[in-house]
């Protein structure tokens, strides 16, 4: 038995539970080291290596706590690290006619919202404070960048640096093994110091990913990760529109976040659910499903019985239905204990003014989990023809991306493009990917279509490149 059937036998637990950490050169290593000496006068003692990702199906659903089925890709951000004994942190970035170099104090410094491209790395220190025991053995980092993630683009450049800083930090403090469920649970809760409100998808396929498959990762009851191989014949595109949009530095990522919170609570109200006392006060729109105990169908039809169909809530509206007298009160109820959050909530009721559309936004939610059941469910089934496979799980993608554009309103002009463009091109299925407003969508294409499609997509995008899936976050020492 090979090393690769061993793995198969093994459960997901013993292969993923610590970051590899792994003696290998590469000629992109010898680059950044370089830049390291240079910058800093002696070598680094470790790089870290975290994937971009790019989601596959399941847009807007991890926050809500409904699985979805990303993959790595080969794109990544480096971090080249060191400690020094001055209690700073240093950074260079490779992009330097970009990203300037910068110094700043180990134990007071500030996240800036919207943020600048150091802020990302000073989040994951953040959060590696947040997370020790003790920060008295980490002086300071001398830190050199290099991240090929297009930046927002829909494939988690932000996240990839958050995350990368954090195990960098987190590896300098403990410097042993390093569990990656606590580094993606950390990376997505402290992202909320660069004011993104969102789930743990990127973190979670950022440490978990294993070369060749997609994951399905589920964050209910706990968060877990299962390896999702793709069917013969498929390859997956990514296209850039050539629009970005950061998710940090604008209200509407965080206003889809305060609307499916208001349904959740809407649902509980309408349907007399009883929360147990001392527990969350805003239950996710998965844990009502799994309280309720329906099928998504079920689902729903008690999302039409619960919220108005086709109505823009203003906020006077809202703060009426659940008796509030101001946004504050509302905010707490939304918050879970969270005062990061709570504040969150508190900007978006204050400069969020295009009106709340609370049914549609859960009928995305709920519709949009329903399809990354039956993508894998395709994935899994022996039964069929690939070609058939490839032919649903295209419509479902195709589905995904009505419902993001039409009810979740989180793609653009430009996306819409070129998903038109892409199913005229060949793809089977295309959808955006991504936070929205910008970025990007991935295509299915059959494997023989797979070169005119990408001769055709170039002819009207930024860039068009194959995304095959990439192994998760290593920690690489000098060989």
């Amino acid at each position: 038995m090979d090393h690769g059937d061993r793995n198969k036998d093994q459960s997901s637990a013993d292969i993923e539970k610590n970051v590899p950490i792994l003696k290998e050169d590469q000629p992109r290593f010898s680059k950044l080291r370089d830049l390291f000496k240079r910058k800093y006068n002696s070598s680094p003692s470790f790089i870290v290596r975290v994937p971009g990702r790019v989601n596959l199906i399941g847009e807007h659903i991890d926050y809500c706590g409904f699985g979805v089925l990303p993959m790595a890709i080969e794109q990544d951000t480096l971090l080249a690290v060191a400690l020094n004994s001055d209690r700073l942190i240093r950074l260079t970035n490779m992009n330097s006619e970009i990203h300037s170099d910068i110094e700043i104090p180990l134990d007071n410094f500030t996240i800036n919202i919207p943020p600048d491209w150091y802020h990302y790395v000073l989040c994951g220190v953040q959060g590696a404070k947040d997370l020790a025991d003790s920060f008295e053995n980490l002086e300071g980092l001398n830190i050199a960048v290099w991240g090929t993630i297009p930046t927002s683009s829909g494939l988690s450049s932000s996240s990839a640096l958050v995350t990368a800083s954090l195990l960098a930090t987190h590896y300098s403090i403990k410097n042993g093994d390093v569990n990656k469920f606590i580094i993606a649970d950390t990376a997505a809760k402290c992202e909320r110091y660069i004011g993104t409100q969102g789930g743990a998808m990127d973190q979670s396929i950022a440490m978990f990913a294993r070369s060749g498959f997609a994951k399905l990762i589920n964050f209910e009851p706990t968060l877990s990760c299962d390896d999702v191989q793709l069917p013969k014949g498929s390859c997956f595109f990514f296209t850039h529109s050539g629009v970005t949009c950061n998710k940090a530095a604008t209200e509407q990522f965080n206003a889809r976040v305060f609307e499916v919170k208001i349904a959740s609570l809407m649902i509980v109200d309408h349907c007399h659910l009883k929360v147990k006392p001392g527990h969350i006060t805003c239950p996710t729109l998965a844990q009502i499903k799994k309280l309720m105990n329906k099928s998504f169908d079920e689902m729903l039809d008690i999302v039409d019985e619960s919220i108005e169909i086709g109505k823009v809530f203003n906020l006077k509206e809202l703060l009426d239905y659940f008796d509030l007298s101001n946004s504050t009160e509302l905010a707490f109820l939304l918050s879970n204990g969270s005062a990061v959050t709570m504040e969150r909530m508190k900007s978006v009721m204050k400069n969020y003014s295009d009106g709340f559309k609370i049914h549609d936004r859960v009928t995305h939610v709920y519709s949009e989990a329903q399809r990354v059941e039956k993508v894998v469910k395709l994935c899994s089934h022996g039964n069929t023809t690939d070609d058939q496979i490839l032919i649903e799980i295209g419509h479902l993608m195709n589905e995904s991306h009505n419902s993001c554009s039409n009810q979740y309103e989180c793609s653009c002009p430009e996306l819409d493009l070129l998903v038109n463009h892409a199913l005229s091109s060949g793809a089977l299925g295309s959808r955006m990917t991504g936070a929205g407003w910008g970025g990007g969508i991935v295509s299915l294409v059959p494997e023989n279509l797979s070169r005119q499609f990408q001769q055709s997509m170039a002819k009207i995008s930024k860039f068009t490149v194959a995304s095959l899936p990439s192994q998760g976050a290593t920690i690489y020492l000098q060989p």
